[in-house]
Formats: C-alpha cells, sequence, structure tokens
C-alpha cells in the first residue's frame, strides 16, 4: 500500500465515484492501492457527501444539535442512524461556524447514568415499578465503599438483582474494580447480571438487553436460582 504519494485528479475521480456507489472503504483502498487511512484523510479533505444519512435528515441533526441539549449518542439513538454520521454533522458545523471546540456530550454521567442506563433503566422501572432503586440510592448497598451498582432492583420477596451496563472500550481499564464490586455485592445476596455494550447502540439492542433482564429475572423468582450463582459468569454481549 502507498501511504503517502499525493492523490492524482485520476484518484480523486476514482474515489469520488466508487464512494457515491457506496463502495466500502476497504474495497475502495483496495482498487486504488492505498491504505484505509489514506483513503478517509482524501474522504475528508473532498468534503465527500455523508453517504450515511439523507438531505433531510442530516437538516434534523443539524436543528438538534443547535436547539436542544441532547448528546450526539442520545440523536444518533434517537434518529437510528449512525454516531459516525452525527458528529460528522457536528464537526461540518463547526467548521462553517470557525468553532473549534463544542461541548462534549459522548455521555452524560450526570444526568443518571449513561444513555444506555437511563433507556434500560426505564424499561424496567416500567415493569418492575418502585422496586428499581431510584439512582440517588445506587450506592447505598456498598455499606460506605462508594462502589455504585448501575441498576439495582430489590424485590420485595428478597431477590437482590445488581443490573451492570458495561460498554467495551469504557470498561476496559476498570476490570479490577469491578471485580472487586461483584464480589463483595454476590457476598451479599445480590445476583450480577452484566450487559456489555460493543459499537452502535441501538434500539434493537437495547430491547434484546432488557427482554434478557426479564427472562433472567422470571428464571430467578420461579427458584431457578443455581444456574445464576456467584460462581455463574452472566454475560451479555450487543454488538452492531
Amino acid at each position: 500500500m502507498c501511504k503517502d504519494k499525493p492523490w492524482s485528479e485520476e484518484e480523486d475521480s476514482a474515489l469520488q465515484q466508487l464512494y457515491a456507489q457506496g463502495v466500502s472503504i476497504l474495497l475502495i483502498a483496495r482498487q486504488l492501492s492505498r491504505s484505509i487511512p489514506s483513503v478517509h484523510a482524501r474522504i475528508r479533505t473532498l468534503e465527500l457527501a455523508n453517504r450515511k444519512i439523507t438531505p433531510e435528515q442530516e437538516q434534523v441533526i443539524r436543528s438538534m444539535i443547535l436547539y436542544t441539549d441532547k448528546s450526539l449518542q442520545e440523536i444518533a439513538y434517537e434518529l437510528c442512524v449512525k454516531y459516525q454520521a452525527v458528529q460528522h454533522v457536528s464537526d461540518k458545523m463547526k467548521k462553517e461556524t470557525g468553532v473549534t471546540e463544542r461541548r462534549k456530550t459522548n455521555v452524560s454521567y450526570w444526568k443518571e447514568g449513561s444513555l444506555a442506563e437511563r433507556l434500560i433503566r426505564q424499561a424496567l422501572v416500567e415493569r418492575y415499578g418502585d422496586t428499581v432503586v431510584p439512582w440517588t440510592r445506587n450506592r447505598e448497598w456498598s455499606q460506605g465503599r462508594g462502589w455504585q451498582i448501575d441498576i439495582p432492583i430489590e424485590f420485595h420477596d428478597g431477590l437482590k438483582i445488581a443490573v451492570e451496563v458495561n460498554h467495551a472500550r469504557v470498561h476496559a481499564n476498570r476490570r479490577n474494580r469491578d471485580y472487586a464490586k461483584r464480589r463483595f455485592a454476590e457476598q451479599l445476596g445480590w445476583v450480577w447480571i452484566p450487559i456489555w455494550f460493543d459499537g452502535e447502540l441501538t434500539k434493537e439492542a437495547v430491547s434484546e438487553a432488557v427482554n434478557s433482564i426479564h427472562r433472567i429475572i422470571d428464571d430467578l423468582k420461579q427458584g431457578d436460582r443455581e444456574f445464576y450463582s456467584c460462581s455463574s459468569v452472566i454475560g451479555l454481549p450487543y454488538t452492531s
């Protein structure tokens, strides 16, 4: 692969045609004997249209960025478009206005957890009501250690569920702490249900995660607790 040689007019023309046809970046790179980073960089330089969204979607994204306090991730989720597409529009707007930075909106922990946590919590509250512990009390279980369960559920029959919503990249460097938190929670009788997201947060992935939690809780409430004992590993990976 030739990474650094200047792009010719013929290559630019071929890139524009292939990109407009929806050819993948990998195939474009192979056809033009370029590296994938080189193709991405040239696409940005040529300011090619974002093929992942329609002009109408771009206008909606622009309006939501300008007139709401929603994060880029929330906008992508609500409109069912790729996060990178929303970020692309945001970058275009910054360039148009000469702004070099924009408020950080990729996570919203100050608003009762990440977007995934809030969506899953809302769905669980709709089904289980006040057995879902309010966000402000997420740390009470840890007896002063400061650990927080993302979504604690305490049923009146004594069943205690700890739903942990994780993203593979965000939690990669926090595993030792998370292991210690889980061991302590299980010693106190909590059943640990980790939900893992890796990639785009989609409505389908959130719905599947919620349904899985419902099925596990149904099993536990029917007395089938051996499978979900402290020695079990409950991993629910969701990718897109």
